[in-house]
This record gives C-alpha cells, structure tokens and sequence, in this order.
C-alpha cells in the first residue's frame, strides 16, 4: 500500500512538472515596421487611409487605432482607414496596436500637414466671393500667388460672379481641386460639360459642377482651360431639367406676356428620353434690351422633332426659320415681330458633340 501511494505521489510531482513547462503568457507588444499616408498634405475633414506595417510573435489579429493631436494640442482619435484632421496645419499623427494578450505598442509619430480651404483667405478675398457669386467659393490648395481674381460681369457690366485664373495647372492638380468640389457637395453637370467646348475659343479641358440650393436655384462652377490658363467661373444660376416643357417654369422667366407667343416644345410620343435642359438667362442677357430670356439644350431629340417645332413657330407667324437652314448651316434664328413686340428663337445643333444636342435661345423684347 505504501508503494502505491508513493507512486501516485510521484505521478502527481510529474504532473506539477509538466504543467510548469506550458506555454508562458505573452508578454511581448507588437512592432511596428512603418507607418506612412501617400501625401504629406491632406484638407481639413478629407478622410484618407494611413498604410500600416505591424506584426506580433504570437497574435494573429491585432487592433488598431489612431491618435491625432492638432495644432492646438487638442486630441482625437479614428481608424486607420479614415483618418480626418480637424485643424489647419500640422497634426501629430500616431498608431497604437493591442495584441489578443492586451500588450500595447504605439508607433513612432508622424507629421501631416491639413490644409483648411478657407482658413488662407484675406477679408479682400472673401467679400469678393461672398458678394459677387452668391457663394464662397471652395478655394483649393494650388490658389497661391499666380492666382488672380475677377469679376464676372455681362455687357452692362452687371455682376454675375468671379473668375478665378491660375497658371502652370497640371490634370493631376485640377482633378484634385474637383475631388475637393465633390467633397464640398457639388455634382458634375453632364448636360453642360460638352456645350462650353464648343463656345469658349482655345478651350481644351471643360467640366461644369453645380450644387442645389432651393428649388431651381443652383451654385455653379465652370473650369476651363482657356488660351493657356486654368480658368474656375463661379455664379448663382437658374435652371430646370425635365422631359416636358415645364410651363410654369418659362412662365416665370419671360413673363406671361410673352408665353403665348412661345410654343412648348414637345418630343413625340415614342422618345421617352428626351431631355429639356432650360436655364434662366435674364442676368446674362439684359444687355441686350431683352425682357425674358432662355437659353436651352435638349438631347436625344430627331430632326423631325426640331421640324415640328419649327412649323408651330411658323404657324404663330415666325419668319427666317427653316429645317432646311438648321440643316445647311447648323444654325436657324425664326423671329416674330410686330409693332410692339420681337420675339427670336434661335436653334443650333451640335451633332459631333459626344452627346449630340440642339440648343435653343429664346430672347423676348
């Protein structure tokens, strides 16, 4: 009996030994090889993702989380994949990993620059963008000292916005500044991208962005190259987009005087893709002595369509307009006129557009 015992006392002893040979807890924090962004400047609230090199000898998921301190000492935090900094100039930007153990390792801190669209602009500047478009405009980071600002203004000299001119632009650069528009709510505006191509001499690069404000009411901001320059024009405007002539919409632009003696222009049955892209012209224009003004475009339309249209013109007693003169020289002006009233209608085509269109500029007088 003793023997027995004796061996389960050293079994037990073995036992004790073994276990004290197990696996040791893990003490050991991750390391960190590199921590680095793709660009050492980023704007203020533009989420961008930090590359991230970190291993552990043990854990196989580690997590992450990154710790940003702002110029003004103030502190916050995000995830690697969408670091936001809050403040204009250089923030402190630092990753700290746990392993499944809870060992802790911060990485070495990294500086990034932010860039506050508005925090660089003078009082000058901002009255000037306030005032004249109705809107400040987004001021990207490449505005520096080749950068001149204007004023827009139409034949009488009333103002309808500024131009802004930068020189030496690269596609790379104004397809930053358009990211930042996007960012700054705006929607690239297909129905106009094709049609400044055609009017604004040396152009070669034409993108048009618009922000909605209430009902028709819109921020626009046109970029173009133009005789070398990178140009942003920037105003309030007027529009409406819609497959039916909107009534009420033309109504309000050239007055109701006028609206009998301008037909709605419809699209046969069949053409369920028409589209009417009318935009209030009144500012533009008034130059010129009108009352009401429209410039339109519409897209996916026949030449029967624009036959069709002309003919009602005709029947309302318009003169000068034919389908054969739209065709011959892509341009046909039918007018009407009598003792106290002129309303002319120009059509125009642009069929080697990539998106083939018509336009269509009513001029009450």
């Amino acid at each position: 009996m003793q023997k027995k015992i004796l061996n389960l006392i050293s079994l037990g002893a073995i036992a004790l030994s073994l276990a004290s040979c197990g696996t040791p807890p893990d003490t050991i924090a991750p390391v960190f090889t590199s921590v680095t962004a793709d660009s050492d400047t980023y704007y203020t609230n533009e989420p961008f993702r930090l590359n991230v090199k970190v291993s552990d000898d043990v854990s196989e998921n580690l997590s992450l989380s990154v710790t940003i301190t702002a110029p003004s000492g103030a502190k916050s935090s995000s995830t690697i994949d969408a670091v936001t900094l809050k403040e204009d100039g250089v923030n402190e930007v630092s990753v700290t990993a746990t392993d499944e153990a809870g060992n802790i390792a911060t990485s070495e801190t990294l500086s990034i620059n932010a860039f506050d669209p508005y925090a660089h602009w003078n009082s000058e500047e901002i009255a000037l963008m306030e005032t004249s478009p109705g809107f400040i405009v987004p001021k990207s980071r490449f505005f520096a000292e080749t950068t001149t600002v204007s004023q827009s203004e139409n034949m009488v000299g009333t103002i309808l916005g500024v131009i802004i001119d930068n020189t030496g632009l690269n596609e790379e650069q104004i397809a930053d500044y358009e990211a930042l528009l996007v960012r700054e709510g705006f929607i690239s505006n297909e129905y106009e991208l094709v049609y400044f191509g055609f009017t604004i001499l040396n152009s070669t690069h034409i993108s048009v962005f618009y922000k909605l404000q209430e009902n028709t009411s819109y921020h626009r901001l046109q970029n173009y190259y133009y005789n070398g320059d990178y140009k942003i024009e920037a105003r309030r405007a007027d529009y409406v987009i819609s497959h039916d002539w909107d009534e009420t919409y033309v109504a309000g632009v050239i007055t109701e005087a006028y609206v009998p003696l301008v037909p709605a222009f419809t699209f046969e049955d069949t053409n369920e893709e028409g589209i009417l892209y009318l935009s209030d012209y009144n500012d533009i224009m008034s130059s010129m002595g009108t009352i009401g003004a429209i410039q339109g475009k519409i897209y996916h339309v026949t030449v029967e369509e624009i036959s069709a249209y002309l003919d009602a013109l005709a029947a309302l007693g318009y003169t000068d307009g034919s389908i054969d003169d739209l065709i011959a020289n892509e341009t046909t002006a039918p007018t009407y006129m009598d003792s106290t009233t002129m309303v002319m209608i120009q059509i125009s085509s642009y069929l080697d557009a990539s998106l083939p269109f018509y336009t269509i500029d009513i001029m009450c007088m």
